[in-house]
């Protein structure tokens, strides 16, 4: 327990749980003792013993055994050099683990004994837990007022040795937790603590990792960080582990987890073992969460003025007599006040989903590095509203009457407070109508902060700009939020969700959030998960890769593709043949391949002819990884070519250039890796936006073959967290896209990841909605979405997609009079003029909706900025001024007309005549001009299209003021120091791509609290009658 409990005077029943817990390690000793002297005799066995487990969890530390004899008890070595392992390491033949060599008896023999072994495991944790509680019934008597925890832990001074402790260890959603450290020796800078729930997790299966430097006393083998925890609903909670880094004997490595005993001891950066090792020094006692905390509230619109909906996570709660999951509502508070009753109470539905629910990996895979438990999602409307009136709620598991209490017998408890929320207030929707005044904040790109790498986040941004918006709700300011795309950043993790959950909360429970589809909640294809396994192996390795665009369709079904895995070698190394094999070399090619699967970089011919080639040679499969390039393109480039071998008949897997050399290392370290391929295809169909018939034509959605931006960038969640952990108004395609009615203002939001071209199902509802709004009654439209028209990014590939959409759905804006047109995805803000065609029509009695990119909730900012981004040609000068015409940059005619070149100089039809120079419209003007144009001059102000342009992070507030009136400010909440990148008419400057800008790391450090509007831009129109 505390690490001095054999000191400790104790009541009968815990003398008796010593007993039993001695019990259970001298079972657990025995069984150890087995295996070691199965392995390597009976005298190294109980050296492995004594390094086996140098933990606080085991309780081992009050026994120490040495040639079989007895020893006084002493504090615990540091694990700095690993003598335990160099019984398993020194005897491993060459390069490989020792498992690699034993035969299938011995094998078998391993398993049983693991068997035993692990079963003793469990008694001692049964027995410790047991100890546990009755240490804390004696020593602390915790007390609770509410939902909040009074007492911390108190930290044992008699403990020597390492120590990681954390207080307090009763802990509620979100709340933030201290972790100490002392006693710890040969401390080295790439030490970690690392985050895990629950505490039996795989010591790769983290939430997170912190290196210990994040404390300034690390050095001295001693320190303190701040942890905030989110409740994942795991009875058993959360447990911290300190791990140091050190290094096998004989530079050996091992395929983790080769033993249960030593997988648990170790961790090591991609699995690898042979330079990055990190010892498991000792553990934290767990932090605890009440399972039925109401968390991640949410509210949302339902499309009626006097309704309501709320939202919240929580375990099931219990059944009758103790109420179940309620809404308690009111138009008075009652809080503090014990006698008052809300008037009005509904039950909720609620939802949940699992990961065989799921698309693909990692989403699908459990672990806190993907799939956890989502809990129960309740979800219920608080209907006969007054419009404008402010309403007080709670919601939760109704308490019991005598106070029931969550958690195990023996365990810290919560009491019973802690089963329904706080009160909570919201104000009810506004009437619809002409005249009504409201506003509304838009933002995209946001996020939270953790501490994964891969994840392009700003450290704290995501907080600033919340904080500035949650200030806006509160100072009554706004009535609504809109989030146009790229919400938690996920990337797979159920974890991710549940911390931006927590984020948004404070804003969500006091003002509808309503959300927008974007390709990091919904884009997904088909991925293979490559599984790599050894004999009597404990654990196994897996990536994630994409299938090749050419071959078998893996695999449609469920069923996987399994054998031996080897790489590409000698003569075949790069199975790119320029001539004809001699018979000896095709006879070893066949002896090396034959029913494996191969392991092979991309090189210089088509991966089409690799797999072509390894299938002759008797290859079962191909894994092939680009070097220097991404999986994306690598699948592309094979797509051009991969009508030329439909006659391959294995399964052809891409990977990632990191990947693709750890599974070459790992065949090269280890003997008789086996590889699984298993196609994730046939989970495609679980994608919740589309039909059954569309499912049968097409199930992982919209992928147009001009464009590889739609790629597996939900990476397996292909839209069923945002599904159901959200629920918008019913009249359209569930949350994918719909309408709202907010006061005056009719929002429709629409997906960008949906098939929205000429004819399709979305197409079609966008085109019969913009049609039906009745504009006497809401006046502004807004459209919501979250790819952009109008953008600037360097991005060829998000460019074509605004290409397209600029075809199919600009003359739609246009006809039906969209007045402002929110999206994200570009990760700036930028704003346009009224705009159509390229050309600002600011002047024109036509006009054109203005466009608003806000990507500036907290994702890394874009800088840099492309001038030549869009598509149109205009006449400059002549009778045509600022007509579009079709010829090409450089054709313009001396005798002042436009030509066009595919008709070999011949001048344009009577319409196209009289142009005088035609030119492509960039976003700031006109483009490459020759001195001679006879337009002169030109004002980029009446050309160019952008309007503003800030590489900030803030939101956008967007004020209907009038009938005839709105307003739209962009608040910037946090200022970046950087360089410039556009002068100031807004045109790139073109600063080389090695040149840094914007903030590195952490922001804070490189830039300034503001909260100013920097941006403002009033939009009119005439009143309808």
């Amino acid at each position: 327990g505390d690490g001095a409990w054999w000191r400790q005077p104790r009541a009968p029943q815990a003398t008796a749980r010593m007993a039993l817990m001695a019990g259970a390690s001298m079972a657990l000793v025995v069984v150890v003792l087995c295996v070691g002297w199965m392995h390597h005799g009976s005298g190294e066995a109980v050296g492995l013993l004594q390094k086996a487990r140098p933990s606080e969890k085991t309780g081992w530390k009050s026994l120490a055994i040495w040639n079989g004899a007895q020893e006084e008890e002493k504090a615990p070595e540091p694990v700095s050099e690993p003598e335990w392992l160099k019984h398993y390491m020194g005897q491993a033949k060459g390069k490989n683990s020792f498992v690699g060599d034993l035969t299938e008896g011995e094998m078998d023999e391993v398993k049983a004994l693991r068997g035993r072994m692990s079963e003793a495991e469990r008694q001692l944790e049964e027995a410790q837990a047991q100890l546990n509680g009755a240490e804390d019934d004696l020593k602390h008597p915790y007390a609770y007022a509410g939902s909040e925890v009074q007492s911390p832990i108190q930290e044992s001074k008699q403990q020597h040795g390492p120590r990681l402790e954390v207080s307090p260890r009763l802990v509620t959603n979100g709340q933030m937790v201290v972790a100490e450290w002392e006693g710890m020796t040969e401390v080295t800078e790439h030490d970690f603590i690392g985050v895990y729930t629950p505490p039996g997790a795989d010591n790769h299966d983290y939430v997170e990792l912190h290196n210990v430097t994040e404390a300034t006393t690390w050095r001295e083998g001693k320190g303190k960080i701040h942890l905030r925890l989110f409740n994942h609903r795991k009875q058993e909670g959360y447990e911290l582990r300190y791990f140091r880094k050190g290094k096998f004997h004989n530079d050996s490595a091992v395929f983790l987890s080769t033993d249960s005993t030593i997988g648990t001891m170790l961790y090591c950066p991609r699995h690898h073992c042979r330079k990055d090792v990190y010892f498991l020094v000792t553990s934290s006692q767990p932090v605890i969460f009440p399972a039925h905390e109401p968390t991640q509230t949410r509210l949302a619109l339902t499309g009626v003025p006097t309704e309501m909906r709320v939202m919240w996570v929580s375990d099931k709660c219990p059944s009758a007599p103790l109420g179940g999951a309620v809404v308690l509502y009111s138009a008075t508070s009652c809080a503090g006040d014990e006698d008052c009753g809300y008037e009005q109470k509904v039950k909720p539905m609620f939802r949940t989903y699992g990961a065989e629910d799921l698309c693909g990996p990692p989403a699908n895979v459990e672990g806190a590095r993907g799939f956890m438990d989502p809990g129960y999602i309740y979800d219920a409307v608080m209907s006969d509203l007054e419009p404008g009136v402010r309403y007080y709620y709670r919601v939760g598991c109704q308490d019991a009457p005598d106070g029931w209490k969550e958690g195990r017998e023996g365990q810290e408890r919560w009491a019973a407070g802690s089963m329904m929320s706080e009160e909570k207030s919201f104000v009810a929707p506004p009437w619809i109508k002409k005249q009504q005044q409201v506003s509304f904040i838009a933002y995209a790109e946001s996020g939270v902060t953790t501490w994964d790498d891969e994840r392009p986040i700003s450290f704290g941004m995501p907080e600033r700009v919340n904080a500035g918006i949650l200030a806006e709700v509160e100072q009554g300011n706004v009535g609504m939020v809109l989030h146009m795309g790229g919400m938690s950043y996920s990337y797979g993790r159920s974890a991710v969700w549940e911390q931006w959950g927590k984020l948004v909360e404070p804003i969500a429970e006091s003002v509808p959030y309503m959300v927008t589809n974007g390709n990091l909640e919904y884009d997904h294809l088909p991925s293979v998960s490559v599984t790599l396994s050894q004999p009597a192996a404990a654990e196994k390795v897996w990536y994630v890769g994409m299938q090749a665009p050419f071959g078998p369709a893996l695999l449609s079904s469920m069923e996987p593709t399994s054998a031996t895995i080897t790489t590409a070698k000698g003569v075949t190394s790069s199975l790119c043949l320029n001539g004809t094999l001699s018979l000896e070399e095709e006879v070893d090619a066949k002896e090396r391949y034959r029913g494996k699967i191969v392991v092979v970089a991309s090189g210089t011919c088509e991966a089409g002819s690799k797999a072509q080639l390894a299938q002759e040679l008797g290859a079962v499969g191909v894994i092939m990884h680009e070097r220097g390039h991404g999986v994306d393109k690598l699948f592309y480039a094979a797509q051009k070519s991969a009508d030329k071998y439909g006659a391959v008949s294995i399964p052809t897997v891409f990977v990632s250039e990191d990947d693709g050399h750890d599974l070459r290392t790992w065949v090269w370290d280890h003997a008789k890796v086996t590889g699984e391929l298993r196609s994730s295809l046939a989970l495609q169909t679980n994608d919740p936006s589309l039909t059954q018939e569309e499912k049968a034509a097409s199930p992982t959605g919209f992928h147009p073959g001009w464009s590889d931006s739609f790629m597996d960038d939900s990476r397996g969640e292909c839209g069923v967290p945002y599904a159901q952990r959200f629920h918008m108004p019913e009249n359209g395609n569930g949350n994918f896209w719909y309408t709202i009615e907010y006061g005056s203002v009719t929002i429709v939001v629409i997906s960008t990841e949906h098939d929205w071209t000429k004819g399709s199902r979305q197409y079609n509802w966008i085109k019969a909605t913009l049609k039906a709004i009745d504009r006497t009654v809401t006046p502004w439209v807004v459209v919501s979405m979250h790819r952009s028209l109008y953008g600037r990014t360097l991005r060829w590939s998000w460019q074509e997609v605004s290409n397209y959409m600029q075809q199919s759905l600009e003359p739609l804006f246009k006809k039906y009079e969209v007045n402002l047109v929110l999206s994200g995805q570009e990760r700036r803000y930028l704003r346009t003029a009224p705009v159509y065609k390229d050309l600002n029509m600011a002047k024109k009695e036509a006009g054109g909706p203005v466009y608003a990119v806000v990507g500036t909730g907290g994702g890394t900012l874009f800088y840099r900025a492309r001038d030549d981004v869009h598509r149109s040609y205009y006449c400059v000068g002549g009778n045509a001024n600022k007509q579009r015409c079709d010829c090409h940059w450089g054709y313009w005619c001396n005798d002042n007309t436009c030509c066009d070149h595919e008709l070999s100089g011949a001048p344009l039809p009577p319409e196209r005549s009289n142009c005088g120079y035609c030119e492509r419209i960039n976003a700031t003007g006109p483009g490459e001009h020759q001195p001679s144009s006879p337009a002169g001059p030109r004002n980029p102000h009446d050309w160019g299209w952008v309007r503003s342009q800030h590489s900030a992070f803030g939101y956008a507030k967007i004020t209907v003021e009038s009938a005839t009136r709105m307003r739209l400010d962009w608040v910037r909440t946090f200022q970046v120091e950087h360089s410039p990148t556009v002068d100031s008419k807004g045109r790139s400057l073109h600063v080389p791509s090695s040149v840094h800008v914007g903030c590195r790391e952490h922001c804070t450090k490189e830039g300034h609290m503001d909260g100013s509007v920097v941006d403002t831009t009033v939009l009119h129109r005439e009143e309808a009658r």
